[in-house]
């Protein structure tokens, strides 16, 4: 600014004084006036420049999206792909409705795609049967359910009805959308029902008979009390189901069911021996059984006949044993079973292993056996010896006991030694003990292992095959979860394991839940 002043005052000197100033002065104003005036259409061209950069940009936006392999993709691969990003199993219920609403707001155009893959819209389904605080509410959630309902098309839907409170008035039910699911009976795949009284009562009487024709699962969970108390006998709505196959239920309830073709049967909670008899033996085509035996009472058995249950299909077994109940498998005849799940919480002057030989011998294809021991029940070695010599083809064995006291013995029984004749367990191939005490049992346990493991090359040059199989897995489960990591016992164990495993064996150690 001094700079310039000063040239001005040079200029001035030299010129006609205050005239020649104002002259100056206009010139400036001038300059300043077209520098505006420039600048202005400068501007005026940026912003045009600006604006048809925009329109370009938006032009290569749309040519990338017609040009993005996405754009290109068959609708009928883009509803796969749709499909894949849904959560298998369906676990938790909520994760699949947000997975199928995510995808459908991505873009309007896989928004369509969405809408028209029924597939996307065919998860479980939970509603509850409790109103909501106001009718408008109750309505939107109505609205909701029916729009899920139509875009899923005509296809078979898994449906979950719950009650969050214990009780339930029949005048505070949501009516719109039980209306809604009463109104698709039909489409139900499968039925989870946990019930209160006294609106199941109300629900299940409104069900048609004969309408649900795509019914294969059934899920009826509930008190004992409401049990004694519901007399649903001329509900015919699941009796005449003619694909039902799977069953579930906490109690044994009144309600009429196709026991012929039931396959699958669950069974939390056995009143007495005389209602299990009585649900079993309606059931001649079952595949899978899970229940927990009652404290078994000899006047429920039939007068006539060693065997009074009869499951020719019987392929999986599942049983809670309490007390006495080991004598069921006196009179149970399941030829075809190759896989049992013991869980036993009797005490050992309740355990009887005769009963269960018996049994086994009768199972000639039994392969699988899962042993979980509770409470203090002890199993002598030779129990298990006992056992194990009646199943010949088992080849998949898991042994789980609460008491290090077994580790011992079991593995003592396991080992092989050429002596043996005949081997024990000679199709023995995957084991699981979940619940030892290495520092204990390390050399042991190694000692059983190496005894019925071959690698490949040492196989080959045997003379005579041996006369057991050799493992195709081990997995065992550590007890110890603060163990002394200088035990010496212990790190001879995983030592050996990593030799087993650079040897071939698929060998796991896991830490034990318990």
């Amino acid at each position: 600014m001094h700079e310039v002043i000063s040239q001005l005052l040079e200029r001035l000197k030299s010129g006609g004084g205050k005239l020649h100033l104002h002259h100056l002065i206009e010139e400036n104003v001038s300059k300043i006036s077209s520098i505006d005036d420039k600048v202005t259409a400068l501007r005026e061209q940026i912003t045009s420049l600006l604006e048809q950069r925009v329109r370009e940009c938006a032009t290569s936006t749309a040519l990338r999206h017609l040009a993005a392999p996405a754009r290109t993709l068959p609708v009928e691969l883009l509803s796969e792909i749709f499909l894949l990003t849904l959560p298998h199993p369906p676990d938790p219920v909520s994760l699949h409705i947000r997975a199928a609403y995510r995808v459908s707001h991505v873009c309007s155009d896989w928004r369509e795609v969405a809408i028209r893959t029924p597939r996307l819209w065919t998860g479980p389904l939970i509603v509850s049967a409790l109103k909501a605080r106001t009718e408008e509410k109750d309505e939107a959630n109505a609205a909701e359910l029916r729009l899920w309902l139509m875009r899923s098309a005509a296809l078979s839907l898994p449906i979950i009805l719950t009650s969050p409170c214990s009780e339930i008035r029949v005048d505070n039910l949501n009516r719109h959308s039980l209306r809604a699911l009463l109104h698709v009976a039909c489409r139900w795949r499968s039925l989870k029902l946990v019930y209160r009284e006294p609106w199941a009562m109300s629900f299940i009487t409104k069900i048609e008979t004969g309408s649900l024709v795509l019914l294969e699962e059934l899920h009826l969970s509930t008190s004992k009390e409401e049990v004694t108390n519901f007399n649903l006998g001329n509900a015919q709505c699941f009796s005449t189901a003619p694909k039902l196959r799977k069953l579930h239920l906490n109690y044994p309830c009144h309600i009429p069911m196709p026991w012929a073709q039931i396959t699958d049967l669950s069974v939390n909670s056995i009143s007495t021996s005389k209602v299990l008899c009585d649900v079993l033996t309606r059931c001649p085509n079952l595949v899978s059984v899970e229940t927990y035996l009652p404290v078994w009472t000899m006047s429920a058995l039939p007068t006539g006949g060693s065997d009074f249950v009869v499951l020719n299909h019987l392929h999986t077994l599942k049983l809670g044993i309490y007390r006495d109940s080991m004598r069921f498998f006196d009179h149970l005849s399941a030829p075809a079973l190759e896989d049992l799940r013991l869980r036993l919480e009797c005490n050992a002057a309740d355990w009887e292993e005769t009963s269960l030989i018996s049994f086994l011998s009768r199972c000639p294809n039994f392969m699988k056996l899962d042993i979980d021991i509770e409470w203090g029940l002890r199993i002598t070695s030779d129990a298990l010896r006992a056992i194990f010599r009646h199943a010949p083809s088992l080849s998949h064995l898991r042994f789980c006991s609460e008491f290090h006291t077994y580790d011992s013995e079991l593995l003592h029984t396991l080992t092989y030694s050429d002596s043996d004749a005949p081997p024990l367990l000679p199709r023995l191939r995957s084991l699981t003990l979940p619940n030892l005490h290495f520092g204990d049992v390390g050399d042991l346990l190694v000692n059983m292992i190496r005894s019925r493991w071959w690698a490949d090359a040492e196989l080959a040059s045997l003379p005579t095959r041996p006369a057991v199989a050799r493992w195709s897995e081990v997995i065992m489960g550590e007890r110890d979860k603060y163990h002394d990591p200088r035990c010496s016992v212990r790190q001879r164990l995983l030592d050996a394991m990593q030799t087993l495993r650079s040897s071939g064996l698929q060998v796991n150690i896991e830490q034990s839940s318990r």
